[in-house]
């Protein structure tokens, strides 16, 4: 997994085989960052993953966390890029888990059409 600030956002890029903890460890950075507060928007890119080894369990308790941690910033929009189905298919389920999180959450195939979102 490789994590860079780009101005006010965060990007993950993931690649090969994913595991829950993997995710955990991620998600922890960024809510830790001493400029959570003033990012407003994360990428995270699956186009490269070929094996995930979580399930919805994992994708509820990431949700729960992210809600918790929109109360703290709750101007973030979330891109969630995959082309997998079993990844998308989660990712949606990550959409739906924070329906009710003040975060804009999408799912996007194209990295760019991603890119392109969160700028807006």
């Amino acid at each position: 997994m490789h994590s860079e600030c780009q101005g006010k956002g965060l990007y993950w890029s993931f690649q090969g085989k994913i595991s829950a903890d993997e995710l955990f460890r991620s998600q922890s950075k960024a809510h830790s960052l001493s400029n959570f507060d003033d990012l407003r928007y994360f990428i995270v890119d699956m186009l490269e993953v070929t094996e995930i080894e979580y399930g919805v369990e994992d994708i509820e308790k990431v949700a729960a966390m992210d809600f918790a941690a929109s109360k703290t910033n709750a101007h973030i929009k979330v891109a969630l890029t995959a082309t997998d189905e079993n990844i998308t298919a989660l990712s949606y389920l990550y959409e739906s888990e924070t329906a009710e999180s003040p975060w804009e959450i999408r799912v996007f195939r194209d990295l760019e059409k991603a890119r392109q979102w969160v700028a807006q």
